[in-house]
């Protein structure tokens, strides 16, 4: 054999190792199930009268945004928090709401989604 006929069945051997080692992805199962809740921030600082928003998705085990609802709920009467109508995602992987001081101290505002949920910190002033 010439040394280029073994460079040839070195190469090919290498591509059909490569090839069938990628018969079945192992991560596939972690995909479309809800894993976790992402914030666009974990603390929020908001003067008394005043607005701020927050971001939200639910997420799976790849960290894809699944199109699961989310729900904001205030901890206490510090805040109010209400789903803001005027954001439209496409696609409708993620939910606003706006977050409203109502007087001062530290509060908080729990958000929850295909059976998650976190909190995110919020600081009146």
């Amino acid at each position: 054999m010439n040394r280029r006929f073994q460079g040839f069945l070195g190469v090919a051997a290498m591509l059909g190792l490569f090839g069938s080692a990628c018969v079945k992805d192992p991560l596939s199962d972690l995909d479309g199930t809800a894993a976790g809740i992402t914030t666009d921030f974990s603390a929020v600082i908001v003067d008394a009268g005043n607005t701020v928003l927050l971001t939200a998705s639910v997420i799976d085990g790849r960290s894809t945004p699944l199109t699961t609802a989310v729900t904001f709920t205030a901890c206490d009467a510090k805040v109010t928090v209400a789903l803001d109508d005027t954001y439209a995602p496409v696609p409708a992987t993620s939910y606003r709401a706006v977050i409203t001081g109502v007087s001062a101290g530290t509060s908080c505002v729990d958000v929850a989604g295909g059976g998650q949920s976190t909190q995110v910190d919020v600081e009146v002033n």
